[in-house]
């Protein structure tokens, strides 16, 4: 990646390749700053988009990662680990109406997702509405298994 950069650094991909590594190396500052470069360039590639919202999730920042594990889902294009980090920060959320709120509005553009419909019931359940979450969850299960 490293090379790739020192021919063009207009290489969204390249910088979306380093933000990974930085990524992985847990040094999150240089990890958005790839990112963040890379996202100016395409700003709408799902993969970088999930890049940033891994590492405001790892920050603890979790409106943040919501906001860009959301936008990695509804690009159309993002890789199915967008959906599951989406549901797992969801699912850490202290308040499940945000939650709640952000599966809501992926599920209306993507329509059903068991993975999502299992965490947004389960959210439910923690923010009191035990009828509406049981519904959801049934509904969930009734569908195809989610896969392990």
């Amino acid at each position: 990646y490293g090379e790739a950069l020192q021919c063009s650094d207009r290489d969204y991909k390249a910088l979306r390749g380093l933000g990974f590594i930085a990524w992985q190396g847990h040094s999150n500052e240089e990890a958005l700053v790839f990112f963040k470069k890379a996202m100016a360039l395409k700003d709408d590639d799902a993969e970088t988009a999930l890049g940033i919202g891994l590492v405001y999730r790892r920050l603890g920042l979790s409106d943040e990662a919501m906001f860009w594990l959301e936008k990695s889902v509804l690009s159309g294009n993002g890789p199915s680990t967008s959906v599951v980090a989406l549901a797992q920060t969801c699912a850490q959320c202290t308040v499940p109406r945000k939650g709640i709120q952000a599966i809501e509005r992926v599920l209306d553009a993507i329509g059903e997702n068991h993975t999502l419909m299992v965490t947004l019931g389960q959210l439910y359940l923690n923010d009191g509405q035990v009828e509406e979450g049981n519904a959801i969850l049934q509904r969930a299960l009734r569908g195809d298994p989610v896969p392990a």
